[in-house]
């Protein structure tokens, strides 16, 4: 008698890719998200769309239209940085981080676009509509400072006495 021992092991399972994760994958896409000094905030522009405007602008979104373009420096306290996969992801896609360093006084309203080639000249933009449907758009809320100067939004809580009922 021959005894044969065979062990079989599980296949390690495939870890979650991060590109799921705020992609945008197609134009006319919207992702509302936000960012913190405790949670920077990651987002993924495609090869074929890439980010507008440039790391260091920003649109500023308070009018909810994703079309004035400012400093980033001028809405809140924070950088944007920039990774293009190679090999992980689908090569060539960007994965840009916004990195908080501190909340703003007031809440910001940030707008990235992760632009399509039919938006890329700005003579045909301009014969468009801003809010072109070939554009995927990135909005980022941040939150204002609790801690700043400006008047609360919210009343201050006053403790009250419990009321009890007995039956």
């Amino acid at each position: 008698l021959c005894k044969v021992k065979i062990n079989v092991t599980a296949a390690r399972p495939t870890p979650p890719t991060p590109e799921a994760k705020n992609k945008c994958t197609a134009g006319g896409e919207e992702l509302n998200l936000s960012a913190s000094p405790q949670s920077p905030l990651t987002f993924v522009c495609p090869n074929d769309l890439p980010l507008k405007p440039s790391e260091t602008r920003v649109y500023d979104n308070s009018d909810g239209q994703c079309t004035n373009e400012v400093n980033l420096s001028s809405l809140v306290d924070a950088t944007l940085s920039s990774t293009t996969q190679v090999d992980t992801l689908a090569p060539g896609d960007t994965t840009y981080t916004l990195t908080v360093r501190k909340l703003p006084p007031e809440r910001a309203l940030l707008c990235y676009r992760c632009a399509g080639r039919s938006a890329s000249s700005d003579s045909f933009r301009k014969s468009r509509n801003p809010d072109d449907e070939a554009d995927c758009l990135v909005k980022v809320t941040i939150e204002a400072d609790p801690t700043s100067t400006s008047p609360p939004t919210t009343p201050t809580e006053t403790p009250s006495t419990p009321t009890t009922s007995s039956a």
